[in-house]
């Protein structure tokens, strides 16, 4: 009697959580940024390169490296690249060249410890660019004004 009673509130306890989780997922939904095909094959070959580049690094094939950051570079001032002209956009597409530039200036010079460091940089300015188009250009959450970061800035003091 114990027993089936204690696996009767265990299964309340799961069932309830699982519940909880489904509710969950459908008060947050997933935003998903509109995007033309145009874009979608763009992005869809920025990440081919940038999977191109991890080779390069596994196997250290500087060449690989280099020509892979080199067309990131290149793609960077192409016109699709910027689908938004809002500042902090700006900012990431300004940023993702000079890193590409960076990286194809050490696979250059045969820097594998420097080429990996510019990778991982690549890769966390596309995590924050693609944030920041979700959670700000595609979802219109507020952006915070520079008085604002300054503020923030002065109570770390």
């Amino acid at each position: 009697m114990k027993r089936s009673l204690l696996n009767l509130v265990l299964a309340t306890i799961v069932l309830s959580g699982l519940g909880w989780l489904g509710y969950r997922a459908e008060a947050q939904p997933r935003v998903e940024p509109k995007q033309s095909s145009g874009v979608r094959k763009f992005m869809r070959k920025k990440l081919a390169i940038t999977q191109d580049i991890l080779e390069g690094l596994a196997t250290e094939d500087f060449n690989l490296i280099g020509s892979a950051a080199k067309q990131l570079k290149s793609m960077s001032e192409h016109a699709d690249f910027m689908v938004s002209k809002e500042a902090m956009y700006r900012q990431h597409a300004e940023d993702f060249e000079r890193i590409a530039g960076k990286l194809e200036k050490a696979a250059g010079e045969l820097k594998l410890e420097g080429s990996a460091l510019q990778y991982v940089n690549l890769t966390m300015n596309c995590i924050e660019c693609h944030k920041y188009v979700r959670d700000v250009l595609v979802a219109g959450k507020a952006v915070p004004t520079d008085a604002e970061l300054l503020a923030g800035l002065a109570t770390l003091k």
